[in-house]
């Protein structure tokens, strides 16, 4: 008999900001799989994803991206260049996952992670009666009204969501995924699951202790007395990271003792160093690069204050780990944010209209560290209450998965 055999199909990296850096969902799924004892491909046309140690070459299959993936941010003509690079990939996916099926159906899932390889499992699973997965990182359509014109700006966003699968998995990162898989009429079978955190697999208050607070500080810059305020995102647009530093900057207008620290990389890191110097503040914002996954932990435990001030969602992984840390949040109300922070009891909840007080909010807290203190030790609590381990969360989505070739061999 067959080893069970899983075919992932994604133009997405494994890591969100580069190899050991950023969100570890992706890795963490594929890895799992292995862990069982299934047989994993890779399919991608991502080249990073080739570092990936634990799958060899045939098991890894890079596709070299198309001419027309690095015109597709253009404007107005970028729309046309992403639907050709999506027409001639899901083509080359489907060809490519074929040879690897190789007449051999049995025991076999075929997984989509994330938007751009849905069409061509859709494909395969339809050609060659296999069950097949889509997975969701959550989703931006809360946002766009379903009109005609986004339909056709968004088709891939539409189309994957759309799509009736054997199993939808979609992150609960609070963008209200399930709500929009209901309203484009797609019933099929869901799992709406929250990540996962390595923190709650670990010992957090012995990793406290252990760690040496004032030489961490001293080795970015930052005095033991003076403030930190921290963020932890990739630096993209709808990360919003020029909000944390209009609300530094006013925050500084009164007070000269502060730092801002910026973790994380991206396309906009120029953007908002360029912002920090017009507002005079450049000398006491510290933008870190992008940093190990484990070692954000350390910029969680030197920090007073961590800032979350996302568009569309912000239930990320960065803002659960600052929970499970005790840290003082502030955090934005948008998608469905208030489902884990109760304003003033794990948090500090703003929203856009109260948004400009950001600099007021950050002297407060300052000023008052037994606020702090309450709404560190209210989100340790909810941490851990609620949240779960990554291998809680993987066992959950594989008995799903698993069950899938069960259901297709009756």
């Amino acid at each position: 008999m067959n080893p069970n055999r899983v075919i992932f199909i994604t133009t997405l990296t494994l890591w969100s900001m580069g190899k050991g850096h950023g969100g570890p969902a992706f890795t963490k799924t594929v890895q799992k799989y292995i862990d069982e004892g299934w047989e994993v491909y890779l399919i991608s046309d991502e080249p990073s994803n080739q570092d990936f140690p634990s799958l060899d070459a045939t098991h890894n299959i890079f596709l070299r991206p198309t001419i027309f993936k690095r015109f597709n941010l253009l404007r107005k003509i970028g729309l046309f260049f992403r639907w050709l690079d999506h027409r001639i990939m899901t083509r080359r996916f489907c060809r490519v996952a074929c040879a690897v099926i190789d007449g051999n159906c049995e025991n076999t899932i075929l997984y989509a992670y994330e938007i751009f390889g849905v069409e061509a499992c859709r494909r395969l699973s339809q050609k060659k009666k296999i069950p097949f997965v889509t997975r969701f990182q959550g989703t931006i359509l809360e946002w766009v009204p379903n009109t005609f014109i986004n339909r056709f700006r968004r088709f891939m966003h539409f189309q994957a969501l759309s799509t009736p699968a054997n199993c939808v998995i979609m992150t609960d990162d609070g963008s209200f995924g399930a709500r929009t898989l209901r309203n484009l009429g797609n019933t099929s079978p869901t799992l709406f699951l929250r990540n996962g955190l390595d923190l709650m697999s670990m010992d957090i208050s012995s990793m406290k202790a252990a760690f040496d607070r004032q030489a961490f500080r001293t080795s970015l810059g930052v005095d033991m007395e003076e403030p930190m305020f921290l963020t932890v995102s990739r630096l993209v647009n709808w990360k919003r990271l020029d909000r944390s530093i209009d609300g530094f900057a006013d925050y500084c207008k009164t007070h000269s003792a502060g730092k801002l620290v910026i973790v994380g990389s991206g396309d906009q890191q120029a953007n908002l160093e360029r912002y920090a110097t017009s507002l005079g503040i450049k000398s006491r914002v510290i933008f870190t690069g992008s940093v190990p996954h484990d070692n954000v932990y350390q910029y969680m435990m030197a920090c007073d204050i961590f800032l979350s001030l996302y568009d569309l969602t912000n239930l990320g992984n960065p803002l659960f780990e600052a929970m499970a840390l005790g840290k003082c949040i502030i955090t934005l109300d948008l998608g469905d944010t208030r489902s884990v922070i109760q304003n003033g009891e794990n948090a500090f909840l703003l929203t856009l209209e109260t948004l400009p007080t950001l600099g007021s909010v950050l002297s407060l807290l300052v000023k008052d560290s037994t606020l702090r203190q309450k709404l560190g030790a209210g989100a340790a609590a909810y941490a851990q209450e609620h949240f779960q381990t990554w291998e809680q969360r993987m066992d959950t989505e594989f008995q799903a998965v698993s069950a899938l070739l069960e259901k297709s061999s009756i």
